[in-house]
């Protein structure tokens, strides 16, 4: 996990260069056009976690959530944060969720509410805690390696702060997407595509590693895609909200649709993985690692993340059955098995 975060980090920091621009360029993911390469770690970890949680020897367990712990603390600060990244936001929201549905231990006599109420308030703490730090950070990478910056951001007031940190927030710049498909659509520059881009992403499914080895180019590259066109009208610098695809295709209604039938899906997913069944827990903990990058940049980001759930849950049954060690499920709650 930590070597496929490395792969997908900037070499150099926000403290020795402005994020942008060349900096975002100079990762080996990129160079390897394995842009998804960071998807892959965060599966990994979910996979991590769920084993985790599956250990039945209490000593194990905790060495194996300490580890856990730290390299992902590890690859938040210093290869997301530092280097300007909030892709690990959703990592992050994902753990936490798995957390709270995480079953009890056949030696825990705790009522699962009281257990639940505990979670809550260590969920909340870390919330608190981090929700700050990602929101700042979208300003931040801008303005740490310039000293004059520094000095003005120290001195304005509170309101002048919060509202420059909010502009840079990934939540303004992708809504504001929501703004530019409205201009082309009122200039009559909003020509739809009747699902064009829906046939687009089947057949940029191969991995881009692959293809690019093969000298074949997706239909979905970086470089040319609907959010790439929705910069070249000015209203915002990047992001593409999800309920943009389905209304660029099939208009209104289509937008409704679309977004009904993920709705639909989502909570269906939700259900099915309370059960604790390995594959259900990490189909919708895969989803959700990409659930923020989903609603920023479009429906690529979760067909990666479902792509590299089934990978990597395949590989992690295979090295299980081949391995002498028993591994049962704790035993699930029963308040959480008939949970909504």
């Amino acid at each position: 996990s930590f070597g496929f975060s490395y792969l997908s980090a900037p070499s150099a920091t926000i403290l020795e260069g402005q994020y942008g621009g060349q900096q975002l360029l100079s990762t080996t993911a990129l160079e390897l056009n394995f842009p998804a390469a960071y998807v892959v770690s965060y599966v990994l970890l979910v996979v991590l976690f769920i084993d985790t949680e599956r250990e039945l020897t209490g000593r194990v367990r905790r060495m194996k959530m300490t580890a856990l712990l730290a390299v992902t603390f590890y690859i938040v600060i210093f290869l997301q944060l530092l280097r300007g990244d909030r892709e690990s936001s959703g990592l992050i929201v994902t753990l936490l969720a798995m957390y709270l549905t995480s079953p009890l231990r056949r030696s825990q006599n705790e009522a699962w509410s009281k257990v639940l109420r505990g979670r809550l308030r260590l969920v909340a703490i870390i919330c608190l805690s981090v929700v700050p730090i990602f929101i700042a950070i979208g300003s931040l990478r801008f303005t740490l390696t310039d000293a004059t910056a520094r000095a003005i951001i120290s001195y304005m007031g509170f309101w002048d702060t919060a509202r420059s940190i909010w502009n840079h927030s990934p939540w303004t710049m992708t809504l504001l997407s929501n703004l530019g498909v409205t201009s082309l659509y009122r200039n009559g520059a909003l020509e739809l595509r009747h699902g064009e881009t829906y046939l687009d992403y089947v057949l940029s499914l191969p991995p881009g590693i692959i293809t690019h080895a093969i000298g074949i180019e997706r239909a979905v590259e970086a470089d040319h895609n609907l959010a790439a066109d929705i910069i070249g009208t000015g209203v915002t610098s990047g992001g593409l909200h999800v309920v943009n695809v389905g209304f660029m295709n099939f208009g209104a209604m289509g937008a409704f649709g679309v977004m009904a039938v993920y709705g639909f899906v989502v909570a269906r997913l939700e259900q099915a993985a309370a059960r604790g069944e390995f594959w259900l827990r990490l189909l919708w903990a895969s989803v959700f690692v990409v659930s923020f990058m989903w609603f920023w940049y479009g429906e690529m980001s979760m067909v990666r993340g479902v792509m590299a759930g089934i990978l990597v849950g395949f590989l992690y049954q295979v090295m299980l059955a081949s391995s002498l060690l028993p591994r049962r499920v704790p035993s699930m709650p029963r308040q959480l098995r008939s949970s909504p």
